[in-house]
C-alpha cells in the first residue's frame, strides 16, 4: 500500500518534498560537476567553473605571451639563433599556400597538455579560453587604418570518423570561437576526405601521402572568394594538413590565407610520431 496523507498529512509530505528537493539539487550539482569539472585537467587543483576545466595557473602559463626567438615567419619553426635566416629550409625550396602561421606556443610542458585534454580528453568547453587566446594573436589595425574587409575565419576540419568518436570537432569549436572574439564570420569552407589513418599514428613521411588530406572547398566559398581567411587548427607538426587546405582555400579564390594555430612542435620534423599531434 502506498504512503497515506490522511490525517497526518503535513507530516509526511514535508519529508517527502525535502527529499525531492535534495535530490533534484544532487542531480544538478553532479551535472554541473560533469559539465564544469571541479578538478583542473593537467594539475588536478582546483578551479573556478567558468574557466572550463583548467585553472588559472595552467592556463596563464600555457598560453603567456611566446618569447621572441627566432621562428620560420611562414611556418613559425624555431630556429637556430645563429642561422640568420627568416625563413626554414623546407619554406624556402617549397613555400606553404599560407602567408603565415602564428600559434600561443610551443607543443610542450602545460600547453601540450591543455591542447590534449582539449583534444582527446572531452574537454570540448576549453574552446572558449582558446579561441579567446587565438583571436588574440591577430594584430589589430593601428589607429586612422581602414579594418581590412571581405575576412572570414576558417577551420582546418578533422575527418568524419575523428569526429564521431569525439563527438565534436575540435577545430571547428576553436574557430567559431576566434570569429565570435574578432567579430568575424566563421565560414566551414573545406570539406575532408575520409579514409587514411588518423595522423599522430603516422610519421612526416606518411602524413603527407595520408588519403584524408584531401580537401575541397564548398560552392558558397568559390563564389564569395574572400580577400583573407584565417585558417585555425590546433596543432601545427609536419604542415601538411594546413599546406593542403590552404592550398584549397587560395585554389578556390582567396586572396591571402594566415594561419592560427593552439601549438607548434618545435621538434625536427622527422620526429616519430606523438600524443596528440595531427599535422
Amino acid at each position: 500500500m502506498g504512503p497515506s496523507f490522511a490525517g497526518g498529512a503535513a507530516g509526511t509530505a514535508e519529508p517527502a518534498a525535502r527529499n525531492t528537493s535534495n535530490g533534484v539539487k544532487g542531480a544538478v550539482s553532479a551535472l554541473v560537476s560533469w559539465v564544469f569539472p571541479s578538478r583542473c585537467a593537467t594539475c588536478d587543483s582546483h578551479v573556478v567553473p567558468l574557466r572550463a576545466g583548467v585553472c588559472e595557473t595552467c592556463l596563464g602559463e600555457a598560453c603567456l605571451p611566446a618569447p621572441r626567438d627566432p621562428a620560420c615567419s611562414r611556418c613559425a619553426l624555431p630556429l637556430d639563433a645563429g642561422d640568420g635566416t627568416s625563413t626554414c629550409q623546407e619554406c624556402a625550396t617549397a613555400p606553404p599556400a599560407f602567408a603565415t602561421a602564428r600559434a600561443l606556443g610551443p607543443y610542450a610542458g602545460r600547453l601540450r597538455k591543455i591542447v590534449q585534454v582539449y583534444k582527446f580528453k572531452g574537454y570540448d568547453i576549453l574552446a572558449q579560453p582558446l579561441g579567446e587566446r587565438l583571436a588574440g594573436l591577430v594584430p589589430r589595425p593601428r589607429a586612422g587604418d581602414e579594418p581590412p574587409e571581405d575576412v572570414v575565419v576558417v577551420p582546418a576540419p578533422s575527418t568524419r570518423e575523428r569526429n564521431a568518436e569525439r563527438g565534436y570537432d575540435p577545430s571547428v569549436l576553436l574557430a567559431q570561437e576566434t570569429a565570435r572574439r574578432l567579430s568575424l564570420p566563421m565560414v566551414r569552407a573545406l570539406a575532408r576526405a575520409s579514409g587514411g589513418p588518423a595522423q599522430e599514428t603516422l610519421d612526416s613521411r606518411a602524413r603527407r601521402a595520408n588519403p584524408s588530406l584531401r580537401f575541397a572547398t564548398i560552392r558558397d566559398f568559390r563564389k564569395s572568394r574572400p580577400n583573407r581567411v584565417l585558417l585555425v587548427d590546433d596543432v601545427l607538426t609536419t604542415g601538411a594538413t594546413l599546406r593542403a587546405a590552404a592550398r584549397a582555400l587560395v585554389d578556390a579564390g582567396a586572396a591571402r590565407v594566415d594561419v592560427l594555430i593552439l601549438a607548434r612542435t618545435p621538434a625536427p620534423r622527422s620526429r616519430a610520431p606523438q600524443d596528440g599531434v595531427t599535422e
